[in-house]
């Protein structure tokens, strides 16, 4: 395992540059609504779009019910 530091999409490719990998695998989120679509299904579309490699996407199981970006928001700042 290794921790890398910067902007996720370029150093997802400079690890694949670096390690000589034959395979990226990457993963969908449970995430809904135009703010999780955007921020994790943008990074999944750019690694499929600028891949010289196999991706593997592995999907994400269903959405929790009664999830919202509300109730998202609520949990992660505390408010009641």
């Amino acid at each position: 395992m290794r921790l890398r530091h910067g902007i996720v999409i370029d150093q997802v490719f400079e690890e694949v540059r670096a390690g000589d990998y034959d395979l990226i695998v990457t993963g969908t989120s449970q995430a809904r609504g135009l703010l999780g679509h955007y921020i994790m299904g943008d990074l999944t579309r750019s690694i499929l779009n600028r891949a010289n490699v196999p991706v593997l996407v592995a999907r994400a199981g269903p959405p929790k019910a009664g999830r919202t970006l509300w109730k998202a928001f609520k949990g992660l700042f505390g408010a009641r």
